[in-house]
């Protein structure tokens, strides 16, 4: 949900050569956040137990909830449209059959069905759902994998911290130098040099190789992570923003949900 309403009013708050370098700026979050928990994770486990862990993640975790409050959309006039409805409503009160047409409408305009009519978009559904399958696959087995490698905890948990430090450095590279280059060529070389650490994965047998996949795997899906973004807000209207990012992290956790069960199966 928060990653819904931060990357949506991104594109209220910036135009389309700023989004590109805030797109780029803001998703390093990710990165950060399993650079840091990766470890803290494991330690606090070590100390606290797994319960109490968990506790104290969430207390961490609530402090967004600040952040949150920061977050305020930017002020627009009421549209045309918008008005109608109200004029209608305010002029039939007493006719059901209206009202209710009215209430639909409402719901299509919220849910903005319309979307699905727009061909890009429909493809990049196709891509988060794509993404979502990679990224999951990668958080839940990458540990697992390294410690199938006769790894210890700490030295598994620290495969997770080095794939933050390879996405969180190559956005920070974009952020900077990314400038007119396309989305959609930068999103294909993500997706190749994932693919790429994937296959790389099976070949890796000590803790250097672990490492290198690892840190090729958060580069790739660095570079996806970001280049998704910007390449789904060049294919909506700035009004649609909030609504197209809800239908696409709606996909993305059916690609998470699809990932653990396959990729489960698979091992």
């Amino acid at each position: 949900m928060g990653t819904t309403v931060t990357v949506g009013l991104m594109s209220t708050y910036f135009v389309t050569d700023f989004y590109r370098v805030a797109a780029n700026i803001i998703t390093t979050g990710f990165p950060l956040g399993i650079l840091a928990f990766s470890a803290l994770t494991q330690l606090l486990i070590d100390i606290y137990g797994w319960r109490g862990a968990m506790l104290l993640l969430a207390g961490i975790n609530f402090h967004s909830v600040a952040a949150a409050c920061l977050l305020t959309p930017l002020k627009r006039s009421t549209s045309t449209a918008d008005s109608s409805v109200y004029q209608e409503v305010e002029n039939f009160q007493n006719n059901e059959d209206h009202k209710q047409n009215v209430i639909w409408t409402c719901i299509n305009d919220t849910c903005n069905a319309s979307l699905f009519k727009n061909g890009p978009f429909i493809i990049m559904i196709i891509v988060f759902i794509a993404c979502g399958y990679s990224h999951n696959g990668w958080v839940v087995y990458l540990v697992s994998i390294a410690q199938s490698q006769d790894l210890s905890p700490n030295e598994a948990a620290i495969m997770a911290t080095i794939s933050g430090v390879g996405a969180f450095v190559i956005r920070i590279i974009l952020a900077i130098f990314q400038g007119g280059t396309s989305p959609r060529l930068l999103l294909c070389g993500g997706s190749f040099i994932t693919a790429g650490a994937y296959a790389g994965v099976y070949y890796a047998s000590s803790f250097l190789t672990l490492a290198f996949v690892s840190c090729l795997l958060g580069v790739g899906l660095g570079v996806v992570g970001s280049q998704v973004y910007i390449a789904a807000n060049a294919t909506i209207e700035k009004d649609q923003a909030i609504n197209a990012m809800a239908w696409l992290h709606f996909v993305l956790g059916i690609g998470y949900i699809i990932s653990g069960y396959v990729n489960g199966k698979v091992i």
